[in-house]
């Protein structure tokens, strides 16, 4: 706060969910974690995470609200993470605007997509995605498996790595569902550059989404702009995003998956 009096700047930019209490200038919060205000992650994942985490969750989320109240405006990538806030604080209603994210547009083209649709005889999913426990692989590798064992050919790209899984609490299924499905050759997981992923993109015939937690999803904006068909849970987050250019699945469903 002393720095910000000293160099007395005309309005404070907080950029990662927490602010300055009682800022000495005007002060606009950019709110982007939404799993701590999510329900249906707090009634879904986060259980499986523990209480220490849970504990940990807890005093975050009342950190940011603090900050939001605090905030002379608070700013959301969503309509959704705007709703989740409000839910909890009714009061930031009218101090809340939506700036939505985006995609590099001169990257993810439809005009790179070289592939035909199933050209070498197999269905190839793609999901993008760092891990978390809210992004949900095994829903994919669940649907793969089914897709093969009913004579569709199918893989699936999983830009996931081991690392990223480590002990993270809540992810048992995701790694033992993974370790199977890799095994059979069924998913492929690996880190990709940004700069490689239009090549990516372009390379599969379907983009799948299972993530059920997001505050904005870059992945999606990605594949729609690469011209790729999408495959996503039925969340409020992902049809504010994609609209009508997505098919839509019960979240935690792998057979509505493979149905759609």
């Amino acid at each position: 706060m002393d720095m910000v009096a000293r160099r007395a700047p005309d309005v404070l930019f907080s950029s990662a969910n927490f602010g300055l209490f009682w800022s000495p200038v005007p002060q606009v919060l950019l709110m982007r974690e939404g799993g701590l205000f999510d329900p249906l992650y707090l009634s879904h994942i986060a259980p499986a995470q523990g209480i220490g985490v849970q504990t940990i969750r807890h005093f975050r989320r009342k950190m940011m609200l603090m900050s939001a109240r605090h905030a002379d405006h608070v700013v959301t990538p969503s309509a959704a993470l705007r709703d989740h806030l409000v839910a909890w604080e009714p009061s930031l209603e009218s101090r809340i605007s939506i700036d939505y994210y985006g995609a590099r547009h001169d990257l993810f083209t439809s005009d790179r997509k070289t592939r035909r649709w199933r050209e070498d005889g197999r269905l190839r999913l793609l999901y993008v995605s760092v891990y978390y426990p809210h992004k949900c692989p095994y829903v994919v590798c669940e649907a793969v498996s089914h897709l093969n064992q009913t004579g569709h050919p199918a893989h699936a790209t999983i830009t996931m790595t081991r690392d990223e899984l480590g002990s993270t609490r809540g992810a048992a299924r995701d790694r033992v569902t993974l370790d199977r499905s890799e095994a059979r050759g069924e998913v492929s997981l690996g880190h990709y550059a940004y700069e490689e992923l239009p090549e990516l993109y372009g390379g599969h015939d379907v983009f799948v989404f299972p993530s059920v937690s997001e505050t904005f999803g870059h992945p999606m904006v990605e594949a729609m702009a690469s011209g790729l068909p999408i495959v996503a849970a039925d969340t409020p987050i992902n049809r504010e995003i994609c609209g009508e250019g997505a098919l839509y699945f019960r979240p935690f469903s792998p057979s509505e998956l493979v149905a759609r």
